[in-house]
């Protein structure tokens, strides 16, 4: 006897009724031999399923696997021979269509050999995925929630500007060191306490652009809770910035076309009290204006937050999908393709093209300025990011140590700048430099993008030439 395929995972599980259609129905009368006499009733014809065409470019999935697995292995490798460092063992990386939020790659590492489920699950296959530490079973890009650091701080960057914390010209100084103060109330005197900048010495000034290009943390404690020597008397607060995060897609799912997607954590003033029993207090707001602390997000979520500052797209938060069209089975299309827009946001346009030409200032004379010249001579803009972290992991590798944490490696990156096609993100658990491990993985995936489609088009790449030190700054 025959049974029905069914989907336990992805796209087949969450369109298993559109994949599957509807079972036919024929009551019959048969003999003692299992021979059919005749039909009882009337007959149900069954109803074929749909076919769905996905996004993605399989030539580009392969490329982002290769470009994720060749930096974790190079980086392992190394690694091995160095006492004390451990190897990273959980990656992610996605291209998304800049303009119509469609996943062209989607790469979790580590992954399973998925024909292994085709007819049965082996047990000691199965369990030894389910023991794997690095849960290979779990889709890191939409299940995965993680500290997102630096990436974060448009967040913060878009709110201090709409906000009116800050002007673009204005600057804070950055000595490396400051002191603020921790209080759990408005009325509390708290305790003193000092936070660093990533750059010990310190920026010095650092305006708006310089802010996110050198991803200065003293500038971005300023925006997100006051720093009056830097003059700043007053920062966004922890409840602007989870205002702003909302606004951008974070704590709720995309609405990709997956199951189980996480939903992340941007929390306000009143979560800590009802989920852990205490009062926020002033030195919480200043790690989460750096993306640490209780923040977690999938790097789905952080991709896609990215997509309202792409020139063109005008604030429009992208509706993230894998699915292109839906045909019946003589190829009519029943569900065309048509770009969807979570929401627009309400940043004024000034607040957007300053967030975007400081993200291009990443690549011309800041954080990102150490990566590797790209390939082909398109313009990249984007963000780094090396998160702090301490989970279940960490802590049983006893690496959890003040002022040593092990650190997340993230770049978010997206091309041509002036007109932006795709958007990549790369996140390696445990990378610790966000621009040297993370950011060549996303240019290798944009700069296969635009190879294949000079491929495809049959124009040639033009020869690629040194960025111009003033581009982005005026």
């Amino acid at each position: 006897m025959t049974r029905d395929r069914i989907g336990y995972d992805g796209i087949e599980y969450q369109f298993q009724t559109v994949l599957a259609g509807t079972n036919g129905r024929k009551t019959i009368e048969q003999d003692v031999a299992g021979y059919e006499i005749r039909t009882i009733g009337e007959i149900v014809p069954a109803v074929p399923g749909a076919n769905i065409r996905l996004t993605i470019d399989i030539r580009l999935q392969a490329a982002a696997r290769a470009a994720l697995r060749k930096m974790i292995d190079t980086e392992n490798e190394r690694r091995a021979t160095q006492p004390g460092k451990y190897q990273i063992t959980k990656g992610v990386v996605i291209a998304m269509s800049a303009k119509t939020g469609e996943i062209l790659a989607m790469y979790s590492y580590p992954s399973y050999d998925n024909q292994q489920f085709a007819q049965f699950i082996p047990v000691e296959y199965y369990q030894q995925l389910a023991d794997n530490p690095a849960l290979p079973l779990l889709n890191q890009a939409t299940q995965g929630e993680y500290a997102p650091g630096s990436v974060f701080k448009i967040v913060v960057a878009a709110g201090a500007l709409q906000d009116n914390i800050i002007t673009p010209e204005q600057t804070v100084f950055d000595p490396g060191l400051i002191e603020i103060r921790n209080a759990y109330y408005p009325t509390d005197l708290g305790k003193a306490r000092k936070v660093v900048c990533w750059k010990r010495d310190g920026h010095g000034p650092v305006d708006f652009l310089t802010g996110l290009a050198q991803s200065c943390d003293i500038y971005f404690y300023a925006l997100g809770g006051g720093y009056k020597k830097g003059g700043v008397d007053e920062g966004l607060g922890i409840n602007k910035i989870q205002h702003y995060a909302n606004l951008l897609g974070y704590n709720r799912s995309t609405g990709i076309e997956l199951p189980a997607e996480r939903d992340g954590l941007v929390p306000n003033t009143d979560w800590k009290r009802l989920n852990l029993g205490e009062n926020w207090s002033s030195g919480d707001t200043y790690i989460a204006s750096i993306g640490q602390g209780f923040i977690l997000a999938t790097p789905l979520q952080i991709l896609n937050s990215y997509t309202p500052f792409f020139r063109g797209n005008n604030g429009n938060l992208l509706q993230p999908t894998l699915i292109h069209d839906i045909s019946d089975g003589e190829g009519n299309i029943l569900q065309p393709f048509v770009t969807r827009i979570i929401r627009n946001t309400p940043f004024r346009t000034d607040v957007l093209d300053w967030v975007d030409r400081g993200l291009r200032k990443v690549f011309i004379d800041g954080t990102g300025s150490v990566i590797a010249p790209p390939r082909t001579a398109v313009s990249f803009a984007g963000k780094s990011g090396t998160a702090e972290y301490c989970d279940n992991i960490a802590q049983s590798q006893n690496r959890c140590k003040f002022g040593a944490w092990p650190a997340h490696a993230w770049f978010v990156g997206y091309a041509p700048w002036e007109d932006p096609e795709i958007a990549v993100i790369a996140f390696v658990y445990s990378g610790e430099e966000g621009s040297k491990i993370a950011g060549p993985v996303t240019l290798d995936v944009i700069d296969a993008y635009f190879e294949l489609k000079a491929l495809d088009t049959g124009i040639p790449l033009p020869t690629p030439t040194a960025v111009p030190e003033e581009e982005g700054d005026n």
